[in-house]
């Protein structure tokens, strides 16, 4: 009875099938298989989750397929990495034959949106006074996590990167966007060495009542007694807020006499100016100048 009842629905579907495949050849219409529907991918892309105190973090890792250059790949690493790993994914891919292949590195959640705006305030912050916190952002629950997010940058992501991949030392760049571009500052200010090239893009430095540029200066003092060849990219959209454009062109002016470029891009504003950001990234992590 059991089975018997498991056939009923069966054979009535199939018999609705049949009935309408007869209608679509009695009337001349298509009889082929309805589309197959399945979740879209990144080709070749592969994700590590890790655990740390501070919660888990997902890896998105994109390496190419065809020969390693002689000294190895180039790797560019990301933050806020659900947001924009495909889309320099595709940039890249696009780009190879021209500026030559690299590891795509993105460092982000195991979430299904773009940002966790909590996490990120967390990670990519020193500890802040409330006051210099702005009303607008009621998201900033936390903020204090950016030396232990660097360290699982430098000493987890790196090194399983590194494992995985023949990689070349000497040709490693990271990029980051609003916080995450105050965190790239921060990195390149403390850790000049982690990273050859530094892509800072819309760089909140007003963050924490601008506590950023006694960092720069501290670099900037220490720069002056060791042969460091760090390059730096600053952009923004033009069309942002008056404060982040000239808190951009003055960092520019004041860290000389250091390789650093800077390029403003026309009509776009915080967020819209990232894929014209992501594009201008990777051809100055992948110049060999």
């Amino acid at each position: 009875m059991k089975i018997h009842g498991l056939l009923v629905p069966v054979a009535s579907a199939l018999l609705t099938v049949a009935a309408t495949q007869a209608a679509a050849v009695a009337g001349g219409g298509d009889v082929s298989p309805p589309p197959v529907e399945a979740p879209a991918a990144i080709s070749g892309a592969r994700q590590f989750d890790i655990t740390s105190e501070n919660g888990t973090y997902r890896v998105f890792v994109s390496a190419p397929t065809g020969p390693e250059p002689a000294g190895g790949y180039p790797v560019i690493y990301l933050l806020d990495g659900n947001s924009v790993f495909g889309s320099m994914v595709d940039a890249a891919r696009l780009q190879a034959g021209r500026i030559g292949p690299a590891i795509i590195v993105a460092v982000g959640y195991p979430i299904e949106t773009a940002f966790d705006g909590p996490r990120r305030f967390f990670d990519m912050t020193p500890k802040t006074d409330p006051k210099y916190v702005p009303g607008k952002m009621k998201n900033v629950q936390r903020t204090g996590g950016r030396e232990a997010f660097l360290s699982l940058l430098l000493d987890r992501v790196k090194p399983l990167v590194e494992s995985r991949y023949r990689i070349d030392p000497k040709r490693q760049t990271l990029f980051g966007h609003s916080l995450g571009g105050q965190f790239v500052l921060h990195v390149l200010f403390n850790r000049p060495d982690a990273f050859q090239k530094y892509v800072s893009g819309s760089p909140s430095i007003w963050w924490n009542n601008r506590s950023l540029l006694t960092e720069r200066d501290r670099y900037l003092a220490e720069r002056e007694k060791q042969d460091r060849n760090n390059e730096l990219m600053l952009i923004v959209g033009a069309e942002e807020l008056g404060y982040i454009v000239q808190d951009a062109r003055e960092m520019v002016k004041s860290v000389a006499p250091m390789r650093v470029y800077y390029k403003e891009i026309e009509g776009q504003e915080h967020v819209s100016m990232l894929p014209a950001a992501l594009n201008a990234a990777l051809r100055f992590a992948l110049d060999p100048r």
